[in-house]
């Protein structure tokens, strides 16, 4: 497979797919609810958006930035992150840990946030067979106001055909059709 080396995938600026226009199936769960869902993927400016629209209605929006060094998110579920929280830095497919600090702005309030990011290698089950990838550990923490902060986890599963399955918590979970366990 183009782009895999003996230790696995290794996800480049050049093979990775996000900026070409394209739309697919993904099933969207929130809580119980299992939504089958028609995905938008546009790319302006550096800027990836995913429209997440289920009988025609937008349900959720998704907006990350690719550039040269890797992948941030900048939105999510309403929430947007400033500055944008990285991903991983390109070449990925190897351990990489790191940190951010910025703000996450919840619909009108703008809270102060730290997260650690965590990228490792991984097999991820893919139309019936196995395919090298990386997973995306974010474990976020947000200012509550309170001597608590509020905790946050989301991870990503990506492979050469870019983000395949996303999880926001144990709130939303968004998994591209094919996709199996993980």
């Amino acid at each position: 497979m183009a782009g895999c080396t003996s230790s696995g995938l290794r996800i480049t600026r050049a093979m990775f797919p996000m900026d070409r226009p394209t739309s697919h199936e993904d099933r969207l769960t929130i809580g119980n609810t299992i939504l089958d869902v028609d995905v938008t993927q546009s790319y302006e400016n550096g800027t990836v958006t995913e429209s997440i629209k289920t009988h025609g209605e937008e349900v959720d929006k998704e907006q990350y930035q690719l550039h040269d060094s890797g992948l941030s998110l900048v939105e999510a579920s309403d929430d947007k992150f400033d500055p944008p929280l990285p991903l991983f830095k390109f070449p990925a497919g190897g351990i990489q840990s790191f940190n951010w600090t910025g703000w996450v702005q919840e619909g009108p309030t703008s809270r102060q946030a730290n997260a650690k990011i965590s990228v490792k290698p991984q097999e991820i089950a893919f139309n019936n067979h196995e395919e090298p990838g990386i997973s995306v550990d974010v474990a976020l923490s947000i200012d509550s106001g309170t001597p608590v902060p509020s905790e946050r986890t989301f991870t990503f599963w990506i492979t050469s055909n870019g983000i395949v399955k996303r999880s926001f918590g144990a709130g939303t979970t968004r998994a591209i059709e094919g996709l199996s366990g993980n």
